[in-house]
């Protein structure tokens, strides 16, 4: 069964005589309704509504299993040190690359291992180095 997740997106309201736009408004939108109604989404918020599944491997065993350049679930489930958890809150806000004038991402996470200690994860990054700037995975 798929775990449903809500999406929130910031629309950038029409532009008035004088140049200043109108205020943005949240909608909640499916994926195929915001792609075919906002090719050029500003801001996306994507929240679950139910566990999400989340796995932790080591960064090395990771590195290694992408040493093909080819990563699949088949591979990553394999990988001896695999942790599935789940999250009990999700929070991703992007703002793209293609359309946003400040891009970035942000991913804040918690829930549990089903093993039992719980897990806390965080991680920003901008397109500047297209990469994360920053990573914070805690378990307790």
């Amino acid at each position: 069964m798929r775990t449903p997740l809500t999406f929130f997106l910031e629309e950038e309201g029409s532009a008035l005589p004088n140049g200043r736009s109108k205020a943005s408004r949240r909608t909640s939108k499916t994926i195929s309704q915001l792609l075919t109604r906002f090719p050029a989404v500003r801001k996306a918020m994507l929240n679950n509504t139910a566990p999400l599944p989340i796995w932790f491997v080591p960064w090395t065993e990771l590195q290694a299993a992408m040493d093909d350049r080819v990563l699949t679930i088949d591979e990553l489930a394999r990988l001896t040190s695999l942790a599935i958890g789940y999250a009990t809150s999700f929070k991703e806000t992007l703002h793209p690359f293609e359309s946003a004038e400040q891009t970035m991402i942000s991913i804040v996470a918690s829930g549990f291992l089903e093993d039992g200690p719980e897990f806390a994860y965080q991680a920003t990054g901008t397109k500047k180095n297209n990469r994360l700037n920053h990573v914070k995975i805690e378990f307790k």
